[in-house]
C-alpha cells in the first residue's frame, strides 16, 4: 500500500489534479473481490465519503 501526493511533475501526459492517491495490491482478484466487501473498507468509504469531491479509481492488472 502507498500514500501519496502529485510529484508535481509537469508534463502533458501527467494528471496532477488530484491531493492525495493511495495504491493498493492484490496478490489476486479473490483478494481484491474479498477487500471491497471488508467491513473495515466499507466503514472509511461511509465515514470519509464527505471529504471527497471527485473520487477516481484506476484498476489494473500485471
Amino acid at each position: 500500500m502507498h500514500i501519496g501526493t502529485p510529484a508535481g511533475t509537469d508534463r502533458a501526459v501527467v494528471d496532477n489534479s488530484y491531493d492525495f492517491c493511495l495504491i493498493v495490491t492484490f496478490a489476486s482478484k479473490i483478494e481484491h473481490d474479498q477487500y471491497q466487501k471488508e467491513q473495515v473498507h466499507l466503514d472509511f468509504i461511509e465515514k470519509t465519503k464527505g471529504l471527497w469531491n471527485k473520487l477516481q479509481i484506476y484498476d489494473s492488472v500485471r
